[in-house]
Parts: structure tokens; sequence; C-alpha cells
């Protein structure tokens, strides 16, 4: 039901589970689970990286930021 987008205290409710411990026991992860979410993670980092090469300044390479301090070293 978590899965599907229920409420973790409605699926409890339903269950008849009335400790978060006890449900979670029998919430077992499955190797599909781990995959997708490797894959939000994956699409999450590749995200970010886009959004910091967008902030980054003009004439910087590989989405780095300038030096902007006025300082060489």
């Amino acid at each position: 039901m978590i899965r599907a987008g229920v409420p973790q205290s409605v699926a409890m409710s339903i269950t008849g589970h009335e400790t978060d411990s006890v449900f979670r026991r029998y919430d077992i992860v499955s190797q599909e689970d781990k995959i997708q979410a490797l894959r939000r993670a994956e699409v999450h980092l590749a995200a970010s990286e886009q959004e910091s090469n967008i902030h980054a300044f003009p004439g910087s390479e590989h989405g780095q930021k300038a030096d902007i301090s006025g300082s060489n070293g």
C-alpha cells in the first residue's frame, strides 16, 4: 500500500498494525525496490548536476564557478 501512495497511518489502520516497528517489520524490501531507488537517485543527481551547470558563470569550464574574489591563488 505504501508503494501505491497510501499514507502509512491509513495502511496501518487497514492492516491492523498498532506500532510503526511492527508495520515496518512486514515491509519487505525487494530487489526491484532497490533498483527503483537507485534509478531515482541517479535522476536526481543528474538534475542537480544540470542545475549547477546552469548557475555556473559564463566562460567557466566543466561547470566550475569562476573566481570573482579578485585573488589569483
